[in-house]
């Protein structure tokens, strides 16, 4: 644990790595690999964010000031599209593995 500038013990911040799918090693399922170049792709426009940065940019295209002081109608915003956006993912992988069994 790292210590702030102003005294207060800070977390390292999570990683953003897909190897970090505990779920996906335990069971062998692809996780989220891919979620991060599919969302580039979604949006149409690269940055050095994060998975987590990229979906603000999609939720809440005029930007924000601060992650973590975002007001509650724009992380309601940020939720609401995380989950349209991981429901997207999932369909778009699910119909692509379709094809290449039937293919």
């Amino acid at each position: 644990m790292a210590t702030a500038a102003n005294g207060a013990s800070t977390s390292p911040a999570p990683s953003s790595k897909l190897s970090d799918d505990q779920h996906a090693l335990r069971h062998g399922g692809p996780g989220l690999t891919g979620w991060h170049e599919w969302l580039v792709a979604r949006r149409g426009s690269s940055c050095s964010h994060a998975w987590p940065g990229q979906v603000l940019h999609i939720a809440l295209p005029e930007g924000w000031d601060n992650i973590a002081g975002l007001p509650p109608e724009d992380e309601n915003q940020a939720i609401k599209v995380l989950f349209q956006l991981l429901d997207e993912f999932a369909a778009e992988r699910e119909a692509s593995t379709d094809v290449q069994i039937l293919g």
